[in-house]
């Protein structure tokens, strides 16, 4: 219950910004965004992350990063929720004064699993020295929805389903 009027009353303070915020279209912008939604490989666990999207003024195309906590990984035999980084690149879609949309692809990789001799002394590994680390693939979409100054949208790769909010600056 307290999760729903969270984000409501986000949602509410993102509409009221966004009348009092415009956003120049032949200016260099920035969408900066949070993630949140359902961990495919752990339902349990939630998947979350942050990216920042670039977009020129001369050009429908658009370049960015994203990091997420998706998906899962083998911890020493414990599964834990892994992370993701991820290059991410679209196109403008649709766009008028006020509104764009526009859709995106992203590759990057994430953490599949990370191994080490176990410590007796209370370290992560053995003489803490640092873990082997192994990463796979990770790709999927990006689609976004900019009213003004603000940023929804939705955020699907093979690890996660995740909703976007954000602000352009």
């Amino acid at each position: 219950m307290h999760g729903t009027t969270g984000i409501f009353c986000g949602l509410l303070g993102l509409a009221l910004a966004s009348e009092a915020m415009q956003v120049n279209a032949e200016e260099e912008r920035y969408t900066l965004y949070g993630m949140y939604g359902e961990n495919s490989d752990l339902p349990e666990e939630d998947a979350f992350g942050l990216g920042l999207l670039y977009h020129r003024p001369d050009s429908p195309w658009i370049l960015g990063i994203d990091a997420a906590s998706e998906g899962s990984m083998n911890n020493n035999g414990w599964i834990e929720p892994g992370v993701s980084f991820n290059g991410v690149i679209g196109y403008d879609v649709y766009e008028t004064d006020s509104l764009r949309v526009s859709f995106s692809g992203l590759a990057g990789v994430g953490t599949e699993s990370i191994s080490c001799p176990p410590s007796y002394l209370g370290f992560d590994c053995y003489a803490d020295r640092e873990p082997d680390r192994e990463f796979g693939f990770n790709g999927g979409g990006l689609l976004t929805l900019e009213y003004r100054a603000i940023s929804i949208g939705f955020r699907a790769t093979g690890r996660s389903q995740q909703f976007t909010f954000g602000f352009n600056f």
